[in-house]
């Protein structure tokens, strides 16, 4: 009786233990509304966003845990693009150049078509589209790492802007935001 006794707290001492870590990894990411949201364009799912350093964010996707899934990885600058609207030089096959499916992750791929579609009305204005510049409505405050280096500069990764739909480099010890991708 005692071995049943004890075998049963055992269990209920792992599964409260399981529950509070499951609990800590989702308190770690911030919630919006779109979280887990499919991107039907390429059948990619999105996970809730994290703020966190870019040298991190690669390790941070590989052990997350959400929404039942084990298999999150950090998206390339090509996947992050899928997620703009509402401007067209950055989305998907825009103009700027910058992509890893064409081989083009250097300085020489960027030009002033990856600096995002926010019109300046003056120095401390900016026109945004009403519904923004996200397919998941993140708002204008969100940068995205992705995995993409910047070519010969190790220590500089790309991101998507949700403040004007553009593509920029970061350093990685900079923090911004991720979405890990499956």
């Amino acid at each position: 009786m005692k071995k049943i006794i004890l075998l049963t707290l055992f269990t209920l001492f792992t599964l409260v233990s399981c529950n509070q870590n499951a609990d800590l990894q989702s308190s770690n990411s911030s919630k919006s509304p779109t979280d887990n949201k499919q991107n039907k364009e390429k059948s990619l799912q999105w996970s809730n966003l994290a703020e966190i350093e870019g040298r991190s964010a690669g390790t941070y996707c590989r052990n997350l845990r959400e929404g039942g899934h084990t298999d999150w990885r950090l998206p390339n600058i090509d996947e992050l693009r899928t997620l703009i609207k509402n401007c067209p030089a950055t989305e998907t096959d825009g103009m700027c150049r910058v992509s890893e499916k064409n081989d083009c992750i250097s300085e020489s791929c960027y030009s002033k078509s990856c600096k995002g579609c926010a019109k300046k009305i003056n120095d401390f204005n900016y026109q945004i589209p009403k519904d923004g510049f996200s397919k998941l409505g993140d708002n204008e405050k969100i940068f995205l790492w992705s995995s993409s280096e910047l070519f010969g500069k190790d220590y500089r990764g790309w991101y998507v802007s949700f403040f004007d739909g553009g593509i920029y480099t970061a350093a990685w010890i900079d923090i911004l935001y991720v979405r890990c991708v499956r």
